[in-house]
């Protein structure tokens, strides 16, 4: 299984609803197994914590195959299209289990 976590710092005043919308088109992938999106829960802060970001996002794969073809697949990139005016940084860990 792959696991695909994205973190993504917004642009100040941008209208989180249109990035919200253009997430949940991402769970839509027929190669994503599972998926989900949110911001920094409230947890204590600690000194290992990282909160410099707006909204992560965390899809599942079942394989590099099924990964390689969400990368290549036309609702993501309408994704990064329409939605990447709206970030300034975004940070990516793929992790294989």
């Amino acid at each position: 299984m792959i696991i695909h976590h994205v973190r993504f710092n917004l642009k100040e005043g941008i209208d989180l609803r249109t990035f919200r919308r253009g997430l949940k088109t991402l769970l839509t992938v027929p190669s994503v197994a599972a998926g989900w999106f949110g911001e920094p829960a409230k947890t204590p802060v600690r000194a290992v914590t990282e909160t410099d970001w707006d909204l992560v996002l965390v899809l599942h794969f079942r394989t590099i195959k099924d990964h390689d073809a969400y990368q290549a697949h036309p609702i993501h990139e309408q994704f990064i299209a329409e939605c990447s005016p709206l970030w300034s940084r975004v940070r990516v860990v793929d992790t294989a289990l």
